[in-house]
């Protein structure tokens, strides 16, 4: 299994190779040409090491070889961003959770299904922004409640449907009515809890236990601005998907946390790293680098790739101490005399992220694609590359229409089948550890591939940008990722707490 498809030329090994002991990348080591620009060379020494086919702390997976951006954790498939799981499928941004599927964004909970950005929950489902809560069904924004079905902005609440009290013989009843058993009756109800939602006010950030933040989908952060998916942050700016505690004194900096200092400009770096800039998918245990992509165990690099455990080493090549210090030197003088042009003619001097001319993805298989969506066109015209290649299926064995409404009406046979996505007509899979979930669960098997439940989920969310608004309530000006236009009523932090808490 690999990122990269195999079209592309790339020499690519697999994550126990990679991590061997057999081979390190000082085996391809460059001297430094003066005479062509240094990000010219980095290029040419990332085409020709090989390339870990799996960003994964191998060694701390057991049996989940169909992961990406993942480690320590056990029984899991297809998850990405994610740390600490056990039997965990279809889901990203993760961390320590057990017996779930088709989340984002979930922490520390078990058996939980389809929910976005929830933490601490046990057997929650179709729900969105809820903490401590048990046996609850699309609800969002409830914190400490048991029993509660299409609710939101409850506090510590039992027993409760679309915010109105019940005995617990009619909850009991009401949920038997509602049959989740069903595909279609959770579509209709789906569509009645959005509903519901849209009547009651929004608080203007999605988050708690923060001080003096801005951003959307924080907690637990300090003295950081334009934050986006993250948790743990201190004294940060412009940070991105930060999925485990604690980041402190980061600028520019997109994933993954996990005790990272001192990051500057960097992406997919995380596990006990220090003062890494322009650097991408260097873990674990790096200090003092920069320009340096898939280097491990690491310090004192610049403008290294596919390496582990070195020390003063530039192009991959180990220098003394005084001699590295002496080349870098010159490299960055150089790189501002003489930087290096990109086809559209900007220049990229030292100080700046690594031009996309040196990424091994299109623009169309990043996660920029999910935020920002552009056509290829708009890409080639900013210097992003464009994949143009297709995955194949095989042909489905069981139409969209054949695809059993009821968990009940699923037998194991339907492990054997190929099912027709009803959203996007691909094929997909139910994998055994899924169906024997969703029977937990009594929750029926999807009749949409992962891709398109990605995407849904997606749709869900805020984006990563933020607008000015007034409070709905009070007229306060905020800065809010609930953009003007939208219909949600957004209160201020004041106003929100005072109806809500």
């Amino acid at each position: 299994m690999s990122m990269y498809p195999e079209d592309k030329d790339l020499v690519v090994y697999c994550p126990e190779c990679w991590w061997s002991s057999k081979w390190n990348g000082d085996d391809y080591a460059m001297d430094y040409d003066l005479s062509r620009p240094f990000l010219e060379q980095f290029r040419e020494l990332i085409k020709k090491t090989p390339q870990v086919g799996l960003a994964t702390s191998h060694t701390t997976l057991v049996n989940s070889d169909y992961v990406n951006d993942a480690a320590y954790s056990k029984d899991c498939y297809l998850i990405f961003w994610a740390d600490y799981c056990d039997n965990v499928m279809y889901s990203s941004l993760l961390a320590n959770d057990k017996d779930s599927a088709d989340c984002h964004i979930l922490e520390e909970s078990e058996l939980c299904y389809g929910n976005l950005n929830c933490q601490k929950c046990y057997r929650v489902f179709f729900s969105e922004d809820c903490q401590n809560c048990e046996n609850v069904y699309f609800s969002k924004n409830c914190i400490g409640c048991s029993n509660v079905i299409g609710c939101i902005n409850l506090r510590n609440q039992k027993y409760m449907i679309e915010n109105t009290q019940y005995t617990r013989e009619d909850y009991e009843q009401k949920l038997r009515e509602l049959d989740f058993s069903s595909r279609k009756n959770i579509e209709n109800y789906k569509k009645c809890a959005c509903a519901f939602w849209a009547t009651q006010p929004h608080k203007y950030m999605h988050g708690y236990q923060n001080k003096n933040v801005t951003g959307d989908y924080v907690r637990e952060s300090k003295n950081s601005f334009d934050m986006y998916q993250v948790v743990a942050a201190e004294d940060c700016k412009h940070c991105i998907h930060i999925s485990l505690p604690a980041t402190k004194d980061a600028h520019d900096y997109s994933g993954w946390g996990n005790n990272a200092e001192l990051m500057w400009d960097s992406a997919i770096c995380g596990e006990n790293v220090r003062n890494l800039r322009f650097c991408y998918n260097c873990f674990p245990n790096c200090s003092d680098m920069e320009y340096c992509v898939h280097t491990s165990s690491s310090h004192d690099m610049f403008g290294c790739t596919n390496i582990k455990q070195q020390q003063y080493c530039i192009l991959n090549k180990p220098y003394s101490k005084e001699e590295f210090e002496r080349l870098r030197a010159q490299i960055v003088e150089d790189m501002n005399a003489h930087p290096y042009v990109d086809a559209q003619g900007r220049a990229y001097l030292y100080g700046e992220f690594m031009p996309p001319d040196l990424s091994l993805f299109g623009y169309n298989e990043s996660r920029a694609q999910d935020y920002f969506p552009i056509t290829e066109d708009i890409a080639q015209m900013r210097g992003y590359h464009w994949y143009h290649g297709k995955v194949e299926r095989p042909a489905p064995t069981m139409k969209r229409e054949a695809i059993p409404d009821r968990i009940q009406e699923a037998s194991n046979d339907i492990l054997k089948e190929i099912l027709e996505c009803s959203s996007c007509g691909r094929s997909y899979k139910i994998i055994s550890n899924e169906l024997e979930l969703l029977r937990r669960f009594e929750l029926p098997v999807p009749n949409k591939c992962p891709d398109c439940r990605h995407k849904e989920r997606w749709a869900r969310m805020t984006p990563p940008l933020l607008w000015k608004r007034m409070c709905a309530k009070c007229g306060k000006d905020i800065q809010t990722s609930y953009a003007p236009e939208r219909p949600e009523i957004v209160y201020c932090e004041q106003c929100f707490q005072a109806e809500v808490a």
